[in-house]
């Protein structure tokens, strides 16, 4: 048996969290065992990914207090992995649609929202490029990251979308 106390823990730095889920991986027990689901994870993602995880590796998880049980043999268990599954996939989208309300709202306040523009000689890039220089080295001649080169020179001499558009 082994036991993992985490007495002091905020959101983000749970170390003994850490090595609970690093000793997981490296199959030092059969089961993990916590009072409250609560206790274990900070959301339903996380407890879906961290149970996920022990299911993968053949661990089972107990909730002593709320009857869980993912023991292979347990259809309680298996039918609580599905459920969880369901409603962290609803999470993760009620998180999408809060976060592209905000930014739609922050954009009509006119706050830019999401990467920066840059602004760069973007012929210059394709003239570096048609003699064969490599993306990275066009970028750090330009003190430009390598992804916004290759985003300008593919760009490049395609006609901007005006929103009509023929449908077959």
């Amino acid at each position: 048996v082994v036991e993992y106390v985490e007495k002091a823990s905020s959101v983000k730095k749970r170390p003994v969290f850490e090595r609970l889920l690093a000793d997981a991986k490296l199959r030092k027990f059969d089961a993990v065992l916590v009072w409250k689901l609560d206790r274990f994870a900070r959301s339903i993602s996380q407890l879906v990914q961290h149970v996920t995880l022990f299911d993968s590796l053949s661990i089972r998880f107990v909730c002593v207090t709320q009857g869980i049980d993912t023991h292979l043999q347990n259809a309680g268990g298996r039918m609580f992995m599905q459920i969880l599954g369901v409603f962290a996939e609803f999470e993760r989208n009620l998180i999408v649609e809060r976060v592209t309300a905000g930014v739609a709202e922050a954009q009509k306040r006119g706050v830019h929202c999401g990467r920066k523009p840059r602004i760069f000689k973007r012929d210059e890039a394709m003239r570096l490029r048609k003699h064969g220089m490599s993306f990275r080295k066009i970028a750090k001649q330009l003190g430009l990251p390598t992804q916004t080169v290759v985003d300008g020179i593919k760009l490049y001499g395609k006609p901007p979308y005006h929103g009509t558009q023929a449908s077959a």
